[in-house]
């Protein structure tokens, strides 16, 4: 079966802007320890849609994963960038052009920076939102996420 996801999103055409919140740890309840919740920006709302998402997993991993275009299978791990730290409480995207940077940071912490990414093929506009799966088509996740800041550079 395939994981079931939620999505919220708004729309964006902004070629500068980040987004920050503060995450759950451990995400939700669930036992999948590929459950998360994060960012995600998306050429559309379809299951294969081509994005870029920076997620908390429910094993405490933080990871800047793609999919590069429309239809493409996720790979692993080549596209994915991992933070070092575990538990991560602060995730930021921040998009300059077609450029996606992650930072992360610990409860009480600065942000820091764990990678980029180029997705030249992302159109405007796109949808940009918190996302939360559980990996497990039985189980509803909930997940509450706090100190949502989304900013467009210049303002």
């Amino acid at each position: 079966m395939r994981p079931v996801s939620s999505f919220l999103f708004a729309v964006t055409i902004a070629i500068s802007i980040s987004f920050t919140a503060d995450m759950p740890t451990g995400v939700g309840a669930g036992t999948d320890p590929h459950r998360k919740v994060g960012w995600m920006v998306r050429e559309s709302l379809t299951d294969d849609a081509a994005h870029i998402s920076a997620v908390a997993h429910g094993d405490g991993l933080t990871v800047l994963q793609w999919r590069v275009k429309k239809g493409m299978a996720m790979r692993d791990p080549e596209d994915e960038i991992f933070s070092p730290e575990k538990n991560i409480q602060t995730i930021q995207v921040e998009r300059k052009g077609d450029e996606y940077t992650m930072r992360v940071a610990k409860k009480g912490e600065a942000l820091q920076i764990v990678g980029s990414h180029k997705m030249p093929d992302l159109p405007n506009p796109l949808f940009v939102g918190l996302y939360i799966c559980s990996h497990n088509p039985e189980k509803v996740e909930e997940a509450i996420v706090r100190n949502v800041q989304i900013v467009q550079a210049g303002r």
